[in-house]
């Protein structure tokens, strides 16, 4: 069974999401057509002047946003509670430690982390990721256990790792995963003083707008 988290999958279903985008997918078509005629030398002087600087514009368009995509570099894990954070006025209802910058590290090192060998009593990283559309909720306190382990282990993992993909991996990667661990950990310890409970979402959003912020925090991310 394909983890969720997967890279390959999480690519294969931005690409598809970018690919149905119908105005993408009409701006292109029209643009190769434009393109094609121009190659055939069936358009007027004037047509060239305005269609052929337009359609190189959006093909442009288009490899951008499909490298983009490919790359995913905008997607993270990030805390989720399951009460807004504001009210309709925009004034904060519970003191909720939020970040903007961490989980970059966790997702993209997900693999990493689930081989971690964990003593009984503390669940995997995965156990507390959710889907968005159907969220089960858990105890702060549990994902902090997790995290403080992942946090405490994960430099001697990978320096005692037998496996060579592992034993490669940089400091700065291990840096990276510590402190995100423990910007979550704080967030959780934030929503436990709230009684609140939490997940792990990953939270795929390529462009930011104060709007957009507000509304993810009305949702219950803690970003």
């Amino acid at each position: 069974m394909i983890h969720p988290l997967n890279k390959h999958r999480r690519r294969t279903i931005r690409i598809i999401c970018a690919l149905m985008n119908p105005i993408l997918l009409i701006a292109s078509f029209m643009a190769v057509i434009i393109l094609t005629f121009a190659y055939l030398s069936a358009l007027s002087i004037g047509q060239l002047v305005v269609g052929l600087p337009v359609s190189c514009l959006v093909i442009y368009w288009f490899f951008q946003i499909f490298l983009e995509e490919y790359r995913g570099e905008y997607e993270r894990i990030v805390v989720r509670t399951n009460r807004s954070l504001y009210l309709s006025d925009f004034s904060k209802t519970i003191n909720v430690f939020t970040d903007f910058s961490a989980g970059f590290f966790l997702l993209n090192n997900i693999q990493l982390i689930e081989s971690i060998s964990l003593p009984k009593g503390i669940r995997r990283f995965s156990y507390f990721y959710e889907d968005s559309k159907n969220p089960q909720w858990h105890d702060p306190k549990e994902c902090i256990n997790t995290l403080l382990y992942i946090k405490n282990s994960i430099v001697d993992f990978i320096e005692s790792s037998q496996t060579k993909n592992i034993k490669r991996i940089n400091s700065e990667i291990a840096i990276g995963i510590q402190r995100d661990c423990e910007v979550f950990i704080s967030i959780c310890e934030s929503l436990e003083k709230n009684n609140l409970p939490c997940n792990f979402s990953l939270l795929s959003q390529s462009g930011w707008t104060h709007d957009i912020h507000l509304d993810y925090n009305k949702n219950g991310y803690c970003i």
